[in-house]
């Protein structure tokens, strides 16, 4: 073994400490020097410390059960280049001190904790530096733990006091760890009055008695001192205290009442502050009306207020003598997000403010018309909805139109009738749920120009051989009736047509359409013509090949027509089509007509590419171009769909309402024959910078198993003032907080464990979203 001479070191002062490891039991410690309070055990884990000495070198010392050492290191650089991770004895406004790694700004401190065998052991970590657990006293050179590992409510303590504690002395002594077993510091005792009524200055009162002239702190779990000023003894040793509310969500609040006098501790006790039951909603998730309205209820201190801080509109109400609330919530933006989230805040008792999330459950109905290209075929109404509802569309009237049922993609489709003289018609499309109206949308189906009678004029005379002319919408075929004869037309071009019942009768056979027509998998044209009356006419898609061939009826007034519904096309095929008039007979006739599939390709016009943009509350309108008919989707590159719609006639689409957090985005518009990415930025709304702090992406966090409040701890910065909330995006449970004067916020979300994904959502900014794995230690 390697030997150094011993140096000194000052008793007291802020040691500068180094741990390799983490997880380090404190159960024993080689004697490095005379304590008689410290039992001597073996080291059951190896790792390394290092103290500087007085000129300047470093001690490090390195242990074992089967060994150790003493080495010298020109400084704490060199004894980190080592291997050594430094560590420095900060002081705290509390009244301890934090072991802190690295120096103050690094913020990973020295906690106690238990092992998975149930001893008391150290670890590292950046999330508990504001417990218990990390708060050190140095008394005569030893560092110890004052009221040893917190654990829930309770205070558990292994044989006294564990604790941690560097030795040195005048004469010089080795150094290393050993834990310290003494119950030096007597209890003492005081009484607690906690608060009874709502009003914020009724505040909890602590009283007692121990020696004259000494000061008493009162501080929680944290440290974190609870009264105003500084709180001294009388001559009697008589003492009182009056603590503010607890934190958010805190019914119960642990306090620790420590007695001293200048450096010295004296006494030391834990006691606990009841407050009222704080609020509780009656269910974590409600559904949103189709006025967006929510009733949300629930139980809490009678006389205490409780209103919507964030997430909506609703008047504050007040917990009746039975300790019950309902309140009726206007959820933002309740027809945009299929969940979202209200948070509630309570004033209790002694003006304790609980904080409490509440998921809505708000339907998506993304409803629209689409017209095929045949302007004489039925339109639908087609859109998205939540797998397996139920879709009534009704006309204004209240008359039934269609119904359907959403497919396992939360798509449907319900035709909706076939144009009329009207030229429009309101429809109303409603979402029905286990039998309630959950959403409804209103959609207009706009025919075109209706169908009018120009001449002759009402009143006036018609004959056989007069001239019926009018006007509608171009395409569109209309049918006129006189005397039980039937005679058809199409409207042309310009919106005008015309027909004579003497039309009626032996016709030459022709087609009245373009020789070339463009179709799409959802808009494909009819095939009209004029011919001899109850001739077979065929339409064959490729010339001398009948199959997959559509037959019709000359009508007895010389006029046919094939649906283009009725047409087997394939999109992205070109069709040199045959008509044949009575086909494979002698006296066949034939017409050739070209068909070519309308593929145009998707654009995206807004967002721009490349842009920054400040979207409300990072809900994104997509918008462009694409094929008629067309259904298109907004994805996440390797993601679900997130929203979708069809092309309109005129080729133009819109998606709203698509939430994305702030940051670099690439969206991908997928359609049935082809797709497109687009690359934007989402800024913030505010600037105010909501971020996610801790954890951070892709990391591997470990969850805190404490009783009380269990889960992965988060923190970040955003808008002073501002409420929030943490989603479980896997599951919803949602977390509320607010932030504090200085952009800061913090909360803890339960997680299960494996791949987490979250989202982070304030009242004034786009959300952010973090994605990290889950551990819980021990399991």
């Amino acid at each position: 073994m390697n030997t150094l001479t011993r140096r000194s070191v000052a008793a007291t002062g802020a040691f500068a400490l180094a741990a390799a490891a983490t997880g380090i039991a404190l159960t024993s410690s080689p004697a490095a020097a005379a304590q008689t309070d410290v039992p001597r055990q073996p080291l059951p884990t190896e790792f390394t410390l290092a103290v500087p000495s007085d000129d300047g070198t470093t001690l490090a010392w390195t242990g074992a059960p089967d060994r150790s050492e003493l080495r010298e290191y020109p400084s704490p650089a060199a004894a980190a280049d080592a291997g050594l991770t430094p560590f420095s004895l900060i002081p705290d406004a509390n009244g301890f001190a934090k072991i802190v790694a690295g120096g103050a700004s690094f913020g990973y401190c020295l906690y106690l904790g238990q092992t998975t065998a149930g001893t008391v052991g150290a670890g590292i970590s950046k999330d508990r530096c504001g417990v218990a657990a990390s708060n050190w006293t140095v008394t005569d050179g030893r560092i110890t733990s004052p009221y040893g590992y917190a654990l829930g409510n309770e205070t558990a303590r292994v044989d006294g006091t564990a604790g941690l504690a560097a030795t040195a002395s005048a004469t010089g002594a080795d150094f290393g760890i050993e834990t310290g077993f003494a119950d030096a510091v007597p209890p003492t005792t005081f009484d607690v009055t906690s608060p009874t009524t709502n009003d914020p200055n009724d505040r909890a009162v602590l009283r007692g008695r121990t020696a004259p002239s000494s000061t008493v702190l009162v501080t929680d779990r944290r440290g974190s001192s609870l009264v105003r000023g500084t709180v001294f003894t009388d001559a009697t040793g008589a003492w009182e205290a009056h603590i503010d509310s607890p934190p958010r969500g805190v019914t119960e609040l642990d306090v620790l009442v420590t007695v001293s006098t200048g450096q010295t501790v004296r006494e030391r006790s834990w006691g606990t502050v009841s407050y009222g039951a704080g609020i509780s909603a009656a269910s974590d998730t409600t559904p949103v009306g189709v006025d967006g309205t929510t009733s949300i209820s629930g139980t809490g201190d009678p006389g205490a207020a409780v209103r919507v801080v964030t997430g909506g509109r609703a008047d504050p109400v007040e917990v009746g003598r039975d300790g019950t609330w309902t309140i009726d919530v206007t959820v933002d933006r309740a027809k945009r997000a299929a969940t979202s989230s209200v948070v509630l805040e309570m004033a209790g008792v002694g003006g304790q403010r609980t904080v409490v999330p509440v998921a809505v459950r708000a339907a998506s109905l993304d409803a629209d018309v689409v017209f095929p290209a045949d302007a004489a075929e039925s339109a639908y109404v087609e859109g998205d909805a939540e797998p397996g509802s139920t879709i009534e569309v009704r006309a204004t009237d209240g008359a039934a139109v269609g119904t359907a049922t959403t497919d396992a993609r939360g798509h449907f489709e319900v035709e909706v009738g076939a144009p009329d003289a009207s030229g429009r018609k309101d429809l109303r499309v409603v979402e029905r749920s286990d039998g309630e109206v959950v959403a409804q949308d209103d959609v207009t189906a706009d025919y075109g120009a209706p169908v009018r009678i120009l001449s002759p004029s009402t009143g006036g005379t018609l004959t056989p051989g007069s001239e019926v002319v009018g006007t509608g919408e171009p395409g569109a075929e209309v049918a006129l009736e006189l005397g039980g004869k039937t005679v058809h037309t199409i409207v042309d071009a310009g919106g005008e047509w015309s027909a004579r019942f003497l039309d009626a009768g032996d016709r030459p056979f022709a087609l009245t359409i373009p020789d070339a027509l463009r179709f799409t998998e959802r808009s494909k044209p009819a095939i009209t013509g004029t011919g001899t009356p109850g001739a077979v006419v065929r339409f064959q898609p490729t010339a001398g090949d009948d199959t997959g061939h559509t037959d019709t009826t000359a009508r007895p007034d010389g006029t046919w027509r094939i649906a283009g519904a009725d047409l087997r096309l394939t999109v992205g095929q070109r069709y040199d089509a045959a008509v044949v008039q009575r086909p494979g007979s002698a006296d066949a006739r034939t017409e050739r007509v070209r068909l070519e599939s309308d593929l145009r390709p998707i654009t995206v016009t807004s967002p721009e590419a490349g842009a920054t943009i400040t979207p409300d509350h990072g809900y994104v309108t997509f918008s462009g171009t694409a094929s008629p008919g067309d259904q298109l989707a907004v994805r996440v590159p390797g993601g679900d769909r997130v929203a979708s719609t069809v092309v309109r006639a005129d080729g133009t689409w819109t998606i709203p309402d698509v939430l994305f957090p702030q940051g670099q985005h690439t969206a991908r518009i997928v359609g049935l024959y082809g797709d497109v990415d687009v690359s934007f930025t989402v800024a913030s709304d505010t600037g105010s910078q909501l971020r996610i702090t801790t954890p951070t992406e892709g990391s591997t966090v470990d969850a805190d198993p404490d009783f009380t409040n269990p889960g992965v701890r988060f923190s970040g910065t955003a808008a002073p003032g501002a409420y929030g909330g943490i989603v479980d995006l896997r599951d919803g449970t949602v977390r509320g907080f607010q932030v504090d004067a200085y952009g800061a916020w913090q909360q803890t979300l339960p997680l299960r464990e494996g791949a987490s994904h979250v989202r982070v959502t304030d009242a004034v900014n786009a959300p952010v979203e973090l994605r990290f794995t889950t551990r819980w230690p021990g399991r």
